[in-house]
């Protein structure tokens, strides 16, 4: 089947629990690997469609077949992303999750040290946050208004990963009212987070050469996750583990300056809550 939705970001925004929620619905079809980058990887999109839709089951009982790739909001470092997806399915359905940015921010930072990207303190990914990407996927209404040039407003759902995390039966039965699947279906294991970030280690050298053969070789292949994980672990040999960033009061309100405007955005167009995430 053709995919019809995609779970466009936000990254460390419940994402991959969102996933694997949907994941046993006998009317969906998630794709084999959660993050296939089809639409902002140029090596991926060169593969064509017919590589993209060989990686989703086919049974004659789905009817929404999607996938979760958080690198489809990441403008402006990424290509037109709304536009290929368009191009690809104009009545492709999109779901967003969106959380406290500062948090989501210091979240996705650890994620990005534990998977060998990230090297530097955190407190040089503050230098020049205009020319960080990942601080503008967490301007949440930026990202949005890319996909509302490209698709109309009802094509869209937004909501806050709160509502997943303390609602989640209530919130995936609106997705799955959004997606037009079967709202009875009990989805089990909702009260599980997949993907938190507990331990995380600065990699030493080799633990750099091993996370980016993972990435490379690895992560986008249909492997069974227990593998997966136990492979990404070994980039940990010789690091130093580290602990959640603690914000200044001058690193927090830089930081809030950044994400004002936008959350305020987000909260009268959207109707998303953000009076908790920066202050008027």
């Amino acid at each position: 089947m053709k995919p019809n939705f995609v779970v466009i970001g936000a990254a460390r925004s419940g994402t991959t629990s969102l996933f694997q929620y949907l994941e046993p619905h006998p009317e969906i079809g998630m794709s084999q690997v959660k993050e296939l980058n089809f639409f902002s990887n140029p090596t991926y999109w060169n593969k064509g469609f017919d590589w993209y839709e060989s990686r989703f089951p086919n049974a004659s009982s789905i009817k929404a077949a999607g996938e979760a790739s958080t690198s489809y909001t990441k403008a402006p470092f990424t290509d037109d992303v709304p536009g290929r997806i368009a191009h690809y399915n104009p009545a492709m359905r999109l779901i967003y999750v969106v959380r406290d940015p500062i948090e989501r921010y210091l979240s996705h930072y650890l994620k990005r040290v534990q998977t060998g990207i990230e090297s530097r303190p955190f407190e040089r990914t503050l230098d020049n946050l205009d020319n960080e990407a990942s601080a503008w996927q967490g301007r949440y209404f930026y990202q949005l208004e890319h996909y509302l040039q490209k698709f109309d407003r009802d094509q869209l759902l937004v909501f806050a990963m709160e509502d997943l995390k303390h609602n989640a039966a209530d919130t995936v039965k609106r997705i799955y009212r959004f997606l037009n699947v079967d709202e009875t279906y009990q989805a089990p294991d909702l009260n599980r987070i997949h993907n938190a970030t507990n331990r995380v280690v600065m990699k030493s050298p080799m633990g750099k050469w091993i996370s980016e053969f993972y990435r490379r070789h690895l992560e986008q292949r249909d492997l069974p996750f227990t593998f997966k994980k136990a492979v990404a672990s070994l980039g940990d040999i010789g690091g130093q583990e580290i602990r959640k960033p603690a914000l200044t009061e001058a690193q927090r309100d830089k930081l809030q300056r950044f994400y004002h405007q936008d959350s305020r955005l987000l909260q009268s167009e959207f109707g998303i809550d953000t009076s908790t995430w920066v202050p008027e």
